[in-house]
């Protein structure tokens, strides 16, 4: 695994240490970094019985925070809340399994989330103002999770960044999407585009 660093106003790249363990490590997992635990998460699904990880910063040396967490196989993710001072984790491969990981290193069961989540499945992204969890499903649906009361709200309208559909059938193919910064709202980009089509950016 490889780990950006940024000393004195200078990028490189370094190898992480290799992370020791028996258990099985999945092709496609989530990594998120939390600042308050000083380091890089990883949640795994290692073949469906789930493991996550925290690499520390001043330590240089992996942990395992959790493990034997129901899962999807791999396609798992991780995002980060700097409001709420969270990690949400957990899916992969049509998995609905959610789970926190919160500041003081304590992984947390959530309620099962009302779709499939993880790569390919789900955009996950952040409303920076709120610290809500937005979700964007590949059916073209729209949820709103609220982490602090554990509750998912389904959202009416068409949502722009699904337009042009890339692959039938599973509208979040090709679509990446980040917070912005200080405000209300995300930046999204559809990154293949078709002969006729150029790529699209759009910001709410």
């Amino acid at each position: 695994m490889i780990r950006p660093e940024f000393r004195r106003g200078r990028h490189r790249w370094s190898a992480l240490p290799k992370l020791d363990t028996q258990e099985y490590i999945a092709c496609c997992v989530g990594l998120a970094y939390f600042p308050e635990l000083d380091g890089l998460v990883f949640a795994n699904g290692g073949g469906g019985k789930g493991h996550v990880f925290l690499y520390r910063e001043k330590t240089g040396k992996w942990e395992m925070l959790a493990r034997d967490l129901p899962m999807g196989v791999y396609h798992n993710f991780a995002e980060y809340s700097p409001v709420h001072k969270v990690v949400i984790f957990g899916g992969g491969n049509g998995s609905k399994d959610l789970y926190k990981l919160d500041a003081e290193g304590k992984v947390s069961t959530l309620k099962k989330a009302p779709l499939g989540i993880g790569t390919m499945q789900t955009i996950v992204t952040l409303d920076p103002v709120s610290g809500d969890f937005l979700v964007f499903g590949k059916d073209g649906s729209f949820y709103v999770y609220d982490v602090t009361r554990d509750t998912w709200k389904l959202q009416e309208g068409k949502v722009p960044i699904f337009e042009p559909s890339r692959v039938k059938g599973n509208k979040v193919w090709h679509v990446t999407a980040t917070p912005r910064r200080r405000e209300r709202g995300f930046t999204s980009t559809n990154t293949r585009p078709t002969s006729t089509d150029s790529p699209r950016c759009h910001t709410y």
